[in-house]
């Protein structure tokens, strides 16, 4: 049986990803055996097989999330078509369909993930690529688009998750911005909509500064995901990563990081060494900003925006049966 993995058209402009400034977090000594892994690293052969496996990777028109379905195809995955050039790329013995996401209507998003559930009867893995926004999308794509769409599929992942031999995933590809700019403010809070409003304009880069902001929503929602799902013994893995200086290297290279999150054998070898880590390239388990270790945070990110979706009408609880 070939695997499927689903992949979407970019619910964003993809950025450079603001990746040189990833050195900041590690010793020469940690940026050579980081350096010896990613030279190292191999989709064709240090990536699990795929067959059988059902896998959703979003932002997938382009960049990181092209490349990463391609890879991930390639092991037996069956993904959704990104672009007709795929299909003139060798991505046997996957598949790859199309399945329409717009990010930017939360109507259509809950519905093409009801749609999902009502024709798969499993996901594997669940990869959010929204590596860049235009001007005052960030969180709105990156953070609130992303959540509604993970908390309505999370039915089915658990569904999956609690079948034999299982090796269920969740990622975000978050950035080394959740630990610049405006993201280290230690009076950061996100306690009511207003809070996710702020356009900066007095700062020297207002977009950079709602960027950051964006990034560390990604790596706070992995955490306190992974903490909700754990206390209620669901197997479930959910991890943030920066995938690199994405203008450093081709894009096949860019999607390293993403790849060994969705697929490394090591994280299934050891799945409780890799909950609620955040990774940079290649699948090196890395410190995170302070406010993005902050629980207290987490918690505030999650009830504000379940209650936005709530009183939208478009989730009613946090969809993770006990």
């Amino acid at each position: 049986m070939k695997t499927p993995s689903y992949a979407f058209p970019p619910d964003i402009s993809e950025l450079n990803d603001f990746g040189t400034h990833a050195t900041t977090f590690y010793t020469n000594r940690e940026l050579d055996a980081h350096g010896q892994l990613f030279s190292s690293f191999n989709p064709s052969h240090d990536l699990l097989d795929l067959t059988g496996k059902v896998i959703i990777v979003t932002g997938s028109n382009t960049g990181v999330g092209y490349s990463t379905v391609k890879h991930l195809a390639r092991k037996g995955a069956k993904a959704l078509k990104a672009l007709d050039r795929l299909e003139e790329e060798n991505i046997e013995p996957g598949e790859v369909h199309w399945l329409l996401l717009d990010l930017s209507d939360p109507k259509a998003t809950k519905e093409t993930a009801e749609l999902f559930r009502k024709t798969e009867t499993r996901l594997d893995v669940l990869e959010l690529v929204t590596l860049g926004a235009s001007t005052g999308t960030h969180i709105a794509l990156s953070h609130f688009s992303t959540f509604l769409f993970t908390q309505t599929l999370l039915p089915l992942l658990v569904s999956t998750a609690r079948q034999p031999k299982s090796d269920v995933r969740i990622i975000t590809v978050s950035s080394s911005g959740h630990a610049l700019g405006r993201a280290t403010d230690p009076a950061i809070q996100f306690r009511a909509i207003d809070d996710f409003n702020t356009e900066f304009k007095d700062d020297l880069i207002p977009d950079f500064s709602r960027y950051s902001r964006s990034k560390l929503c990604n790596v706070l929602y992995m955490n306190i995901l992974q903490a909700r799902l754990d206390a209620r013994s669901i197997p479930i893995t959910c991890m943030s990563l920066h995938p690199g200086g994405l203008f450093l290297k081709a894009p096949d290279e860019g999607a390293y990081t993403s790849c060994f999150a969705a697929a490394s054998p090591l994280i299934k070898e050891d799945p409780s060494k890799y909950k609620g880590q955040y990774l940079c390239p290649v699948g090196v388990i890395s410190p995170k900003s302070q406010n993005g270790q902050r629980t207290d945070l987490g918690e505030e990110l999650w009830d504000t925006t379940m209650a936005f979706f709530t009183n939208l009408g478009l989730l009613t609880d946090d969809l993770t049966p006990s």
